[in-house]
Order: C-alpha cells, then structure tokens, then sequence
C-alpha cells in the first residue's frame, strides 16, 4: 500500500470517509443492515464464513456431478494497516467496502454456477475468499488469480489523497471429488502467503509451490539445479511486420528442457522463478542469451534489417539492478542496444511509478526499446502511457481472439491500435492463430504481428530459416497457411477509404472510426498526396477536406472525377462551415455527399455507408461477391454500437 497526494492526475474511485449514519454506509453497501440472520459480513455486505462455507460444499459436489475442476482464491491485502495508521480506522473499512465491489464486480457471470452472491467472502480482518467453478486447468487457474490482482491497480481516493492498492493472491485448483473445503482454504493461504513473500500484487498457484513432482520443496531444488546444469533454453517467435510482411524482431522465450517431463512451458515453472527469487539471475541469464543471438543474427545476416529481440521482464527483476544487466548484456555482446526491446506489464510499473519512471528512462538513455505487454488486461491509464517513456504497446491476446466474432473486442483493439499511434507507439498484436485475425489487423492499422498462425516458438537456428527462406523466396512462400486462409483474405478484402485533411487528429478520427467496421483506411495531408495514394490503391470511397495548403479538395475532387482509375469513387466532402454555397460548389465538383466538422464516429460511418449506397444505386454498379462481407452492402457488418464514441 502507498499514499500519494491528492494532486494525481489519475482518475481514482472516490471515496468519503466521513460516511457516519446508516443511510450512507446502506448507500455504499446495501446489504449492510438487512437482517439476514448474520449470514453476511457487516461492513462489505458479502457473505461470511458461515454462507460461504454452505456454497463452498455445494459447489464442491456440484464439481463433483459434473466432473469439472474448482479454484478457491484467497486474496489478502498488501500492507493494509498503513491504511488504518494513516488514515484511521473510518478510512481503512471504507477501503474494505471499495475491495468487495471490485471483487464483487470483477468475477464473469460464468464464473459461479450456483448462487454468484454468496461465491465470495470476508473471512478476515482484510482477507477475502472466492470460489469459481468449472475452471479448465493450471493456466486458467493462474490467469483468474492474475485478473483478481489487476482489479486492485486502479488508486482509492479518500479525503487526504490517494491509496495505491495491492493484493496477494492464493489460489488453490481442486480437482472433481474434492470435498474438504477448509483443506482447500489452507492450501490457498500458504500459497497467498507465498505471493505477498514474493512481493506486490502477486498471485501463486498452490501447485506450484510443490514442485514439479509434488513434493514439497522439490520444486525449488529442481530449478535451481536445472538452472545449473543449462536445461533452460531459450525459444524465439518471430514478429511480422504488417507493412511489409517481413520478420523484424522475435520474442525470447523461456522453456525448461526437463529430463523426464520433456520440453515444461514457462507457465508450468515461472511462478516457482519468481516466488523464490531464482526469477532475478534467470532473467539476468535470458537477457544476456537473448543479446548474444541478436549479435549472432546481426552478423550472419548483415544485408537483412537488425532483428529486434524482445525479453519479457518480471516484477522482482524491475529494479534499479536491471540497468546494470542491461548494461553488461549490451557490452558484452556489442549488439546495437536498439535491437533489445524489453517487456514489462502494466502491473510491474503500477507498484512504484516514480521508480518506474527513473529506470526506465535508464534503459531508454542505454538506447534500448521498451514495451508494454498485456495491455488492455489491467489498469490501461492514459496518464502513465503519457507518462513513462514507451515504444511499443502488446495487445493482450483475449482481444486478437475475438477479432471479427466480437465487436466489442474489435472495437476495442482499434481504439488501442489509434491511441497508440496518437502517442508516436507502435503496435504489436500477440496470438494471432488464424487468416482472418491477421487481415483484420492489418486492415485496422497495426504494425507488427506474432502468433501460431505466422510462426511457433523454436531454436535459434528456426529464425535462421525464416530469414533465408524470406531472402529467397519472400515471407509468405514460407509461412504454412493455414486452410482456407486465402479464402479467408479475400472474404475480408474490405472497402478501401482514402482519408484527406491537413489536421492529424482528423485523420485519427476517422481511421479509428473506419477501421472498427472493417475499412482499409489509407491516409493523406494534402490534395498532391491524395492524388498520388488514390492513383496507386484505387480507393472505393474518399473522404476530402475543403480547406487544405495548396490544391484545395474541390480541386482534388475535381481531378479525381476527370480521371479513369478514380472516377467511379464516391467522394464526400469534410468542412469546418456549413455554408449553402460551400455545398453546391462541392456537389458540382463531383462530390457525393458533404460532411461538417466536427463529427462523430457513428454519424461519420453512417454517412459514409449511405453515400456509398446512393452512389453504386446511381452508377447502377455490381459488387463482386467477394466484396458483400465487410462494409460494401447496405447493412454495417456490427453494431454500430460498437464503434468507439458511438452512442444510441
């Protein structure tokens, strides 16, 4: 827990300590007072041990019905008697009613099968426990305790400034026939107990804290003597270029060349690394490894572009300490220092952000890169990205999952993709596992991609194939398409749409607006431009400033209608008046429709849409079929609830 002035530009939850009668506690809480025979906590208003542990033996023979596995989590606050301290004890059970409503608000319907009020409780002074039902495996289980921590990112503002929130989280997986539910919430305190050892806002699966094996302490050992003999190797994926389908970095992944168990996937051990401390010469080990292959690369293919080498860095590496490893790595293998990119997640830079700051504006003055990774999956602040010296943004993979299928997903991976490019960032999407996803972003303007689709984690030498291969026979005589993927580029061949206005945050708006219903927006500053990029791409649709330094867009538009390739365009107008006389100089140099600045993304797409029908209904044209799916029909291919600003 830290205290910070009440001058932060973050945008923290308020809450007033000075709530003192019934009505106002009843106001934050109202379960409080209900009368329910004592089966509910009090202050928070979720169930007390007694409910809980009801649900908790139902839910267990529920699993055991329908043979599926439970994780119970117990979540404990970092820290939290600082807040009693500093603010008294009004202040601290304020902040414990503001923890059961992210709690209560954090968990997906899915989550709970049986009554979802009563699946979390206060069982301590400021210690929580929830149980989620029906939950797949490990992994899941170790992203549900993830998710939990990431609510607690966003600042707690009471009358004196702010509290940044930590928790710890333990998370015990119980398989189908488990029905001791105190045996569950002890294995899930010693690994919660484990995950505040560790450091801030840190989850532990129980499991791992076994070993490998499963007895005690062997896990620890193991690693560390896998560690000492060289049986962790280094995997690296590559990263595509959208703009130019070539490779242009790789991400160093860490994998444990087991004895027995074979190839161990950095989620099977990682959280042993980092809960034992190990995680800190490990990471030192992967950064160096990974410098010297960048050099490698850079040797062996001098004609190629400098690969960039990506390392994700944990929490308890992101300290003053990791410069100079940096440092040493780069020295060592005198590798250009822009070929290394490190990754850190939102999480690791929310703990201490003046410390944050300070080394990560070490490692850029090294000239190395910096990216952050999962972003979108905890406190996304648009402050900090202003804030702390960045060059990348990672979509987390659950957005690339939903691309096409989920129109909030689509929405949300154009808004970051336009954010990013708003602040001089580059975009890289993760887990690109299908045709349609890369086309997708591609069509939504995003830089690089990685995932199954294009390339899986491999040796060293793996990338040494790709780049040969791309040398000789270019990226995509290489790459395994998958079924139907070309199928599925051309179902996605999307309209074309030229953007022409002299003011950036124009253009951003209407990419943004465009690209989420599926629009391959091209760009241009000045009519000159305009003429040449329409030329080249043959747009379907081109939307053109009036006003513009040099040829105006009546101009432009009317040298777009006097040539063949761009005569059949539909063109409308963009002005900051709304002059009769503006509209029928425009509409007699050719244009289809005229738009007024400012506009919004729902009115601008409508529009867009509409014009666009009139204009084939007047030239009486024909689509080709592979042309219907995404925005040449009369219909928008989602809601356009669904594109960002948009309101009913």
């Amino acid at each position: 827990m830290r205290v910070r002035s009440s001058r932060s530009t973050d945008r923290p939850v308020l809450l007033d300590a000075r709530a003192e009668d019934s009505a106002d506690i009843e106001a934050v809480n109202p379960a409080a007072g209900s009368g329910d025979g004592g089966l509910h906590d009090p202050l928070t208003g979720v169930a007390n041990w007694q409910l809980w542990a009801e649900y908790g033996q139902a839910a267990l023979a529920r699993a055991t019905r329908n043979a599926w596995s439970s994780a119970l989590l117990v979540i404990d606050v970092d820290q939290f008697h600082q807040i009693n301290n500093r603010f008294g004890r009004d202040c601290g059970d304020m902040v414990l009613m503001e923890i059961a409503r992210r709690l209560r608000g954090g968990f997906r319907p899915y989550d709970a099968v049986g009554r979802p009020g009563d699946s979390l409780a206060r069982i301590g002074g400021d210690e929580f426990v929830v149980l989620c039902e029906n939950i797949a495996d490990p992994t899941a289980a170790r992203s549900l305790g993830r998710r939990v921590a990431d609510l607690f990112l966003a600042p707690v503002a009471l009358r004196d400034g702010e509290v940044l929130l930590s928790v710890g989280v333990g998370v015990t997986l119980a398989p189908p026939g488990k029905t001791d539910i105190e045996e569950l919430i002890v294995q899930a305190d010693a690994a919660m107990r484990a995950a505040k050892r560790a450091g801030p806002a840190r989850t532990v699966l129980a499991a791992d804290m076994d070993g490998l094996d499963g007895d005690p302490g062997a896990g620890e050992a193991a690693l560390r003597r896998a560690f000492a003999d060289g049986e962790l190797r280094l995997r690296y994926q590559a990263k595509l270029a959208l703009d130019s389908d070539r490779v242009v970095g790789a991400e160093a992944l860490l994998y444990w060349q087991h004895p027995e168990r074979g190839m161990v996937p950095p989620c099977d051990f990682i959280p042993l690394a980092e809960e034992t401390g190990l995680i800190v010469d490990i990471g030192s080990w992967v950064i160096e490894e990974a410098c010297r292959e960048a050099a490698r690369w850079r040797s062996k293919f001098p004609d190629v572009p400098a690969l960039v080498v990506s390392v994700n860095v944990s929490a308890r590496q992101f300290g003053p300490g990791l410069v100079d490893v940096v440092t040493r790595a780069l020295s060592a293998s005198a590798v250009d220092p822009g070929t290394l990119c490190l990754e850190v997640t939102e999480s690791v830079l929310m703990g201490d952000t003046e410390e944050a700051v300070a080394i990560l504006q070490d490692l850029v003055g090294l000239g190395a890169l910096v990216s952050i990774d999962d972003f979108g999956t905890g406190y996304s602040s648009l402050s900090y990205l202003k804030r702390f010296p960045l060059h990348e943004l990672k979509i987390d993979k659950s957005f690339v999952d939903g691309l096409g299928q989920n129109d909030q997903d689509t929405a949300i991976v154009a808004s970051i993709v336009a954010m990013a490019h708003a602040l001089d960032l580059w975009v890289v999407a993760e887990g690109v596992e299908r045709a349609d996803q890369l086309q997708r972003l591609r069509v939504l303007g995003c830089d690089q991609a990685q995932g199954y689709h294009l390339a899986r984690p491999g040796p060293p030498g793996a990338i040494d194939l790709l780049l040969r291969a791309e040398a000789s026979l270019g990226w995509h005589s290489y790459v395994p398409h998958t079924q139907g993927s070309e199928a599925a580029s051309e179902t996605y061949r999307s309209n074309r749409i030229l953007v022409v206005d002299d003011d950036p945050s124009v253009r951003q708006l209407a990419r943004m607006s465009l690209a989420t219903v599926g629009f391959e927006v091209h760009e241009a500053a000045d009519g000159a431009s305009a003429l040449a990029i329409a030329t080249r791409v043959s747009p379907d649709c081109i939307l053109l400033d009036v006003a513009m330094p040099g040829l105006s867009g009546l101009e432009v538009c009317r040298a777009l209608r006097g040539e063949a390739r761009t005569a059949e365009c539909t063109i409308l107008m963009l002005t900051i008046t709304n002059d009769a006389g503006n509209k029928v100089e425009a509409f007699s140099s050719g244009a289809d429709d005229y738009i007024v600045k400012p506009f919004s993304p729902r009115d601008l797409v409508s529009r867009v849409h509409s014009a666009m029908r009139r204009h084939r209904e007047d030239l009486g044209a024909t689509l080709a079929p592979g042309h219907q799916s995404l925005g040449l029909s009369t219909h928008m291919p989602f809601p356009v609830a669904a594109v960002p600003g948009a309101s009913g």
